[in-house]
C-alpha cells in the first residue's frame, strides 16, 4: 500500500492521511530502512 504522491521532492500534508495509511507508509519505510542498512553492512564487511 504505497502512497504514490510520496516523493523525496513531493511534500505531503501528513495530517491529512488516514491513520491505517501512516503506519501502513511508516512499515514501507522501516523496510526501505533494513534493506539499506543491510546492503551498508555487507558493503562495509568487504
Amino acid at each position: 500500500m504505497a502512497i504514490d504522491s510520496t516523493s523525496p521532492t513531493t511534500p505531503t500534508e501528513w495530517w491529512r492521511v488516514d491513520t491505517a495509511m501512516l503506519h501502513a507508509r511508516k512499515q514501507e519505510l522501516e523496510v526501505l530502512k533494513r534493506q539499506l542498512d543491510a546492503e551498508q553492512n555487507a558493503i562495509l564487511a568487504e
